[in-house]
């Protein structure tokens, strides 16, 4: 079984590129989905985050209230202190389950997995891949993609993107970088072309 790791900023047409590769065979886990599911009702994550942020952040049922959960993190002092343990704690709990999804697909005869990460190399999920590629789109294209997508103006855009790991980060770390900058013909043909380039390494051939 290939295992390849998927990120990329946001705008930069991710969630498109993962699509692309279902259509050509994959399977594809979703890392936000995931960490959804472990914390949509009561887990030992939720449980960890209680312990560590205050029993305030979890629902009635135990579940975690992410907005609360937010609002404790993102405001006030030491914010990068209390964001690298939220970090430290879900990305964990996040592998966890990672680590049991592949091993379940090795299992079934899964030939082609792909972990869809958006903190693929921040959380250290790469070491579980056998390739990775990063997404990458001009800034003003992935400004005008945020702000329709989300219904947001340019300025808290902005702020999302520059949040972000830079282009250069992602062409330093990622086995593999493509730019989509066009539409979704044109990404298909790079697409194309990468899972070309990886059946070298034991991925069979594509649709």
């Amino acid at each position: 079984m290939f295992v390849l790791g998927l990120t990329g900023g946001s705008g930069s047409g991710k969630s498109r590129l993962a699509a692309i590769f279902v259509q050509n065979g994959a399977t594809v886990l979703d890392a936000d989905a995931i960490y959804h599911a472990i914390t949509d009702s009561p887990s030992r994550c939720t449980e960890e985050l209680a312990t560590a942020f205050g029993a305030d952040i979890l629902t009635p049922i135990g579940a975690l209230n992410r907005p609360a959960l937010a609002a404790l993190v993102f405001s006030g002092e030491n914010r990068d202190e209390k964001l690298a343990a939220l970090n430290a704690i879900t990305h964990r709990y996040v592998r966890e389950e990672f680590d049991r999804l592949i091993a379940m697909h090795r299992e079934n005869g899964t030939s082609f997995l792909v972990l869809d990460v958006p903190l693929l190399f921040e959380a250290n999920m790469d070491t579980l891949c056998d390739a990775t590629v990063a997404v990458l789109a001009d800034r003003e294209v992935r400004l005008a993609r945020i702000t329709a997508r989300d219904g947001i103006d340019r300025s808290k855009a902005e702020a999302r993107i520059n949040a972000q790991p830079t282009d250069e980060f992602y062409r330093t770390h990622a086995s593999a970088v493509i730019c989509n900058n066009r539409d979704e013909a044109a990404l298909s043909e790079e697409a194309a072309r990468l899972l070309k380039k990886l059946s070298i390494t034991g991925i069979p051939e594509q649709k």
